[in-house]
């Protein structure tokens, strides 16, 4: 078509680009979950999300994502329960979870979920983007 140009998907550089991270976004909170979620968009990820440990639970059971990021309380599980039972399932693979709580839940809530990351609400675009980053760069695999 006249004035379209086709995409080199490798890139200008010519080297391939690695695919997307893909994130899921867990929370009762509809405010914090369209506060995240556009965050994470902007910064290329593929981002899902689910309100609840359950409705996330079946997603993830499906089609595993590279990192989930959830509330600490979330409805009828806690964040530091659903993190519990991910990593308890041996037929997922290991999925980091970042829960974020509210200041005075952080103490507790480290011993709760040692193996989780922590962001502490109100949670700034580039706290969270540094807490993903930090997460994916640890835990995921190369592919």
């Amino acid at each position: 078509m006249k004035g379209l140009r086709a995409i080199d998907p490798a890139g200008p550089s010519g080297a391939p680009r690695p695919p997307r991270a893909r994130i899921l976004v867990v929370t009762g909170d509809a405010a914090l979950r369209e506060a995240l979620c556009p965050v994470l968009r902007a910064a290329h990820y593929e981002v899902d999300s689910a309100d609840d440990a359950i409705a996330a639970g079946y997603r993830i059971l499906r089609d595993p994502p590279d990192l989930v990021v959830a509330s600490a309380d979330l409805p009828w599980l806690s964040g530091a329960e659903f993190a519990a039972a991910l990593r308890a399932d041996d037929t997922l693979p290991e999925v980091p979870v970042i829960l974020v709580c509210e200041r005075g839940e952080a103490d507790a809530l480290a011993k709760e979920a040692p193996d989780c990351a922590l962001l502490v609400s109100p949670v700034l675009a580039d706290r969270l983007l540094e807490a993903v980053g930090r997460e994916l760069a640890l835990r995921r695999p190369a592919r």
